[in-house]
């Protein structure tokens, strides 16, 4: 899958990242609800939170570090990358 711009293809090819920009471009969320609303492993919806994080799509909570536990974060939110992002994938018209 070649590289977007706007979504770089090691966060299109990961699980979970579409899911996880999906159901926070309705709202934030904390880990413990995103734990219950994505169907993953614990430490695949770690590492697709870390990456997204890591790319610029994610806030939250009080820590700066996401090598903290995810569990004590407050709500998650997306960036303004992160909603451009999610409002890409939603809209068909834009991702070619």
């Amino acid at each position: 899958m070649p590289d977007n711009p706007v979504m770089p293809a090691e966060l299109a090819s990961h699980s979970h990242v579409v899911e996880i920009l999906d159901l926070l471009s309705e709202s934030g969320c904390t880990v413990a609800l995103l734990a219950r609303l994505v169907r993953a492993q614990w430490a695949d919806l770690a590492s697709a939170l870390r990456l997204m994080a890591a790319h610029g799509l994610l806030i939250g909570g009080d820590h700066g570090s996401w090598d903290e536990p995810l569990m004590s974060r407050g709500p998650i939110r997306l960036t303004s990358r992160g909603e451009e992002v999610a409002q890409l994938l939603s809209d068909p018209k834009r991702r070619t």
